[in-house]
């Protein structure tokens, strides 16, 4: 079981990375051309980035948290329990900022695919919509039920809460940086990827150009859970509180080459 589940955590690291890949390139095609010559497509190609940087994001925040709790407790002497509330911290953080990009993102890029197969009503564009509304649907009602406790949480660190104390200073420090970490490397892949595909575009300018190419919705891709506090330190990944699996849009490159 504890193999299956890895096997399916590793699966969804791949699809994330390969949906925050098409995002990224997607938004650098048109990036420079909307930005000069229609402004309202240059804001839907922000959204298209914000989800590829949030993507990212979570990946990197995975990788951030292995690596602290492997030299946590060895190199910097940090006690098992004050892993856990780091830990904690951290993943609430998170969680917070994910909901508050991709949901406004999400929602924008929804509505495009389903305009998208209203005007043009073909197989592909009926899935991106279907799809599309399916996570949008899913990540409002998740946000809606975690997102109150997330806060609260948050909020008796802070501020403390009845019958607690504020956190330590270091401890929210420390839950901070790890958080700042992994959002900085999310946000400067996604900006070498979005530029990258930016440059190679306009290297092809004169075959054309319609400011409306923009960035399809495809799909939304599943991405990792919050990482609430656990009962063993040792293992990040349990959740006793209700599980808070957030969904990426996917954009559809095939739009991206329209002559």
């Amino acid at each position: 079981m504890a193999l299956l589940s890895m096997g399916l955590m590793g699966l969804l690291i791949i699809w994330n990375l390969f949906v925050s890949v098409q995002n990224a390139k997607s938004a650098g095609r048109i990036w420079s051309e909307t930005k000069e010559t229609d402004k309202k497509m240059h804001r839907y190609c922000k959204a298209v980035f914000v989800m590829s940087v949030a993507g990212f994001t979570m990946v990197y925040f995975l990788v951030v948290t292995v690596l602290f709790l492997l030299i946590g407790p060895t190199l910097l002497k940090i006690p098992k329990e004050t892993m856990t509330e780091i830990i904690s911290i951290a993943s609430d953080l998170e969680y917070v900022l994910l909901v508050l990009s991709m949901i406004p993102s999400g929602f924008m890029m929804w509505f495009r695919s389903a305009s998208n197969f209203w005007q043009n009503k073909n197989l592909r564009t009926g899935l991106n919509a279907g799809y599309n509304t399916f996570a949008m649907a899913h990540n409002t009602i998740s946000a809606a039920r975690n997102m109150p406790s997330a806060l609260s949480r948050l909020a008796a660190v802070f501020f403390g809460g009845k019958g607690k104390k504020k956190s330590d200073t270091a401890v929210v420090g420390a839950a901070i940086i790890l958080v700042v970490l992994a959002v900085c490397g999310g946000y400067f892949t996604a900006h070498a990827i979005m530029k990258k595909a930016d440059r190679e575009y306009d290297a092809f300018a004169q075959n054309g150009f319609t400011p409306n190419m923009a960035p399809q919705p495809a799909g939304y891709a599943p991405v990792m859970q919050q990482q609430p506090a656990a009962s063993n330190w040792s293992q990040p990944q349990q959740q006793p509180q209700q599980s808070q699996t957030m969904n990426r849009a996917h954009v559809d490159p095939w739009d991206q080459k329209k002559q």
